[in-house]
């Protein structure tokens, strides 16, 4: 198993010249488009904040199709029309 090799953080510099009232637009897009995630294989692992009903309706979706939480949700996202 190859270990990923990690981003290098951005430094404190670029951190606050990324600060919506900074005078430095560069800065502040290379903050913007900084995509924060970690990858095994094919695959990228992101967080999602989701509200419990709607996490609750997945997990019963997916246990009616005995599914795991992160297959019914790649599932899902798979329909969204291009």
């Amino acid at each position: 198993m190859t270990i990923p090799k990690r981003k290098l953080p951005i430094s404190a510099d670029t951190f606050i010249a990324g600060a919506p009232d900074s005078k430095s637009l560069a800065a502040v897009e290379e903050v913007k488009n900084r995509r924060v995630t970690r990858s095994i294989g094919n695959k990228l692992i992101i967080s999602v904040s989701i509200g419990p009903d709607a996490l609750d309706a997945v997990d019963a979706w997916a246990s009616k199709r005995s599914m795991s939480r992160a297959a019914a949700i790649a599932y899902a996202i798979s329909l969204l029309p291009e």
